[in-house]
C-alpha cells in the first residue's frame, strides 16, 4: 500500500462556511472547478431521440423549453461556477433561488425536495483518488413534466457514457419518461458505489495483513485516516439513502407507477451500500484492536527473547562472580586445567539451557 495516504484536500458533507453572511437564496459557489459550462440538449419522444446539440451556457435560458406533449427535453450541464447563467436559466424554468442556491453548493449534503410539479434531487459522485481520498462530484437533477436538467460539478467518467446508456434505456422500455431518464442517472451513480467500495474493501484487507505481521505507527496513521474517509461516505449514503426512502413513501406524482420499481432497486443497492460501509468500518476499528495486540506481541516477543538471554547467563555471573572472590585458598586456581574446564563447563550450560527452554517451547526455533 503507498505511504502516502493524506491529503491537503478537505471535503465536507455540511454547509460551507463561505456562505456565511449572506441572505437565504444566494448563489454561492463553492467549488473549485472553474472551467466554462458545457451544455447539451436531447430531446425525445416516446424514448426515441428526435435530436440533440450543444450549446454554451449563455444561450441556455434563450432556448425554448415548451415541448408539445408527449415530448420531453434531457439539458445536460457540466460545470456550475457561472452563476449568473444559472440564475437567468432558473427564472426561466422556475427554479426557486433556495434550490439554486443548494445546487451550487457543492459541500451540500445529498437532499431530495418534493414539489407538486417539480422534483429536486442532489446526490454526490463518489469514488476513490489515488491516495485514498473520497473525490466527489455533486449531481444535481431537476425534473418537471417534460423537462429534466441535470448539472454536474465537473466531467467524470460516468458522464461520458451517460447519454449512450440513456437512450440505449429509453429504446427498450415501454414506457419511458423524463422520469425513466432521472433513475437511470441514479442507477449509474450509486452503480460507482459499489466500486468505490470494492475497492476500499481491497485496501483495508492489505492493511489486515500489514497490521498482521508488520505493525508499525505508518499504519495507525492509515487506519485513523481511513477511518475518516468511511465515516464520510457513511454520511454521504445515509443521507442519500434517507432521501429515497422519504420518495418511496411520498410516492411524487412526476414518477410513473412504472418506474418506481427502478427507484426502489437503487434505494436497495442503497441500504446494501450502507450495510456494506458499515461493516467496513467495524473491520476499521477491529484493526485498532489488532494492531494493538499485535504491538503487544510484539514486544512481548521482544522481552521474552531479552528474558531468556538474561537466564542463561544468571548462572554463568553466578560461577564468574565466585570465581572473581580474592580469596587466598581458593583449590581450583591452583589447578592447571581450571581455566579451560569452566570454559567448558559454561558452554555445555549454555546448549543445556538452550535445549531446556526450546523442549518447553519459549523458542520459537
Amino acid at each position: 500500500m503507498s505511504e502516502n495516504l493524506f491529503s491537503k484536500e478537505k471535503f465536507s458533507v455540511l454547509t460551507s462556511s463561505s456562505k456565511a453572511g449572506y441572505l437565504p437564496g444566494t448563489p454561492i459557489y463553492t467549488g473549485e472547478e472553474t472551467t466554462p459550462s458545457k451544455v447539451s440538449i436531447y430531446h425525445y419522444k416516446q424514448g426515441q431521440i428526435l435530436e440533440s446539440h450543444s450549446i454554451s451556457i449563455q444561450d441556455l435560458s434563450k432556448e425554448v423549453l415548451k415541448v408539445p406533449p408527449g415530448e420531453y427535453l434531457w439539458v445536460n450541464i457540466i460545470g456550475l461556477s457561472e452563476i449568473e447563467h444559472y440564475q437567468a436559466f432558473a427564472k426561466v424554468i422556475g427554479i426557486h433561488s433556495l434550490y439554486l442556491e443548494d445546487i451550487l453548493n457543492v459541500n451540500q449534503r445529498p437532499r431530495l425536495i418534493l414539489e407538486p410539479n417539480e422534483l429536486v434531487i442532489i446526490i454526490k459522485d463518489i469514488g476513490l483518488n489515488k491516495n485514498f481520498t473520497v473525490s466527489h462530484n455533486q449531481v444535481a437533477i431537476y425534473l418537471t413534466e417534460n423537462l429534466v436538467v441535470t448539472m454536474f460539478e465537473k466531467e467524470s467518467a460516468l458522464i461520458r457514457k451517460l447519454d449512450t446508456t440513456i437512450s440505449t434505456f429509453l429504446s427498450q422500455t415501454s414506457k419511458p419518461g423524463p422520469d425513466l431518464i432521472v433513475a437511470v442517472l441514479l442507477d449509474q451513480v450509486v452503480d460507482q458505489y459499489f466500486v468505490m467500495l470494492e475497492e476500499l474493501e481491497d485496501i483495508i484487507d492489505e492493511l489486515e495483513d500489514e497490521t498482521i505481521y508488520n505493525p508499525s505507527p505508518a499504519s495507525l496513521e492509515k487506519i485513523q485516516f481511513l477511518k475518516k474517509q468511511t465515516l464520510l461516505i457513511k454520511r454521504i449514503l445515509f443521507a442519500t439513502k434517507e432521501n429515497f426512502l422519504r420518495m418511496q413513501r411520498l410516492k411524487p406524482k412526476l414518477i410513473q407507477e412504472t418506474t418506481r420499481v427502478y427507484f426502489d432497486d437503487v434505494l436497495d443497492h442503497l441500504i446494501e451500500l450502507f450495510e456494506g460501509i458499515e461493516s467496513l468500518r467495524e473491520l476499521l476499528i477491529g484493526l485498532i484492536d489488532l494492531y494493538m495486540s499485535s504491538i503487544s506481541n510484539k514486544s512481548n516477543d521482544v522481552m521474552m527473547l531479552l528474558t531468556i538471554i538474561a537466564t542463561i547467563f544468571i548462572p554463568h555471573t553466578f560461577l564468574v562472580g565466585v570465581y572473581g572472590m580474592n580469596f587466598r585458598y581458593m583449590p581450583e586456581l591452583s589447578w592447571k586445567w581450571s581455566y579451560f574446564i569452566l570454559w567448558i563447563f559454561l558452554i555445555l550450560l549454555t546448549f543445556l539451557e538452550i535445549w531446556i527452554f526450546k523442549k518447553k517451547g519459549w523458542l520459537n526455533s
